[in-house]
C-alpha cells in the first residue's frame, strides 16, 4: 500500500480459490527457474504450509486463520489477486496483519506531516476494479497505476474478437420459464459449436 524501496523480506501473493493458488505457484516457479538466483516458491493452503519459501502463494481463506497467517513472518511485499474483494473487513484483516496500512507521520517546523515509517507495500491486480455493490475501493487501494482493456488485448492478439449470437427463445411458453432441460441443452450445445467454430476461424 505504501512502497519504499528498503522493502525486504518474502513476497506474499493472496489468491481466492485453490485454483488460482497452484496455478499462480506454477507460474512462479516457472519465472524463478529462469533466474540464476535460488527462488523458492511455497504453497499455503489447506494441508499444505511451506511458509518459508522466498514466494510465498497462499489462499486468503486459509489466512483468515490468525493461527496460519502468523507462520508467515517476514513479508516484505504483498501482491492480491482479485484486489477488489478486500474491501471486504475479514479480507482486509489479512492486509492489515502483514503491515499494508502501517505508517508513522512526524510533524515538521512548518506544521506539515511527514512521513517517517513505511508500512509493508501491496500491489492489487483485478480484471473487475468495481464492486457488484458499489462499494469505494479509495480507501483500500490509493491509485490505478496500470489498465489494459479488451480492445488493446484484442489487437496485441491476448485475446480473441469477442462474436455475438443471439438466440431467439419463446418466452411464453411455461416450461422455458420454469426451466425446460431439453431445450436448455440444445440452447447450451449451439452456443458451444458456435464457439468451438469461431475459435477455429
Amino acid at each position: 500500500h505504501v512502497f519504499h524501496p528498503d522493502s525486504r523480506g518474502q513476497v506474499l501473493i493472496l489468491a481466492p480459490t485453490e485454483e488460482i493458488v497452484t496455478d499462480l505457484a506454477k507460474r512462479c516457479h516457472l519465472l524463478a527457474g529462469q533466474t540464476e538466483l535460488p527462488i523458492s516458491v511455497g504453497i499455503v493452503m489447506n494441508t499444505q504450509d511451506e511458509t518459508a519459501a522466498d514466494i510465498v502463494v497462499a489462499s486468503v481463506q486459509t489466512l483468515l486463520s490468525p493461527e496460519r497467517r502468523s507462520r508467515i513472518r517476514n513479508v516484505g511485499l504483498v501482491i492480491a489477486d482479485e484486489c477488489e474483494l478486500y474491501a471486504a473487513p475479514e479480507w482486509r484483516g489479512v492486509l492489515q496483519y502483514y503491515g499494508c496500512f502501517r505508517a508513522d507521520y512526524t510533524k515538521t517546523r512548518d506544521g506539515i506531516y511527514e512521513q517517517i515509517t513505511f508500512g509493508t507495500p501491496a500491489l492489487g491486480f483485478t480484471a473487475t476494479l468495481r464492486r457488484g455493490d458499489g462499494q469505494g475501493l479509495g480507501s483500500l487501494w490509493q491509485d490505478v497505476c496500470f489498465t489494459r482493456d479488451i480492445s488493446w488485448g484484442v489487437r496485441h492478439g491476448y485475446l480473441v474478437q469477442p462474436v455475438g449470437h443471439r438466440l431467439e427463445i419463446d418466452l411464453t411458453q411455461r416450461a422455458i420459464v420454469v426451466g425446460n432441460a431439453d431445450q436448455m441443452s440444445q440452447a447450451a450445445s449451439y452456443l458451444e459449436a458456435r464457439s468451438r467454430f469461431s475459435t477455429d476461424a
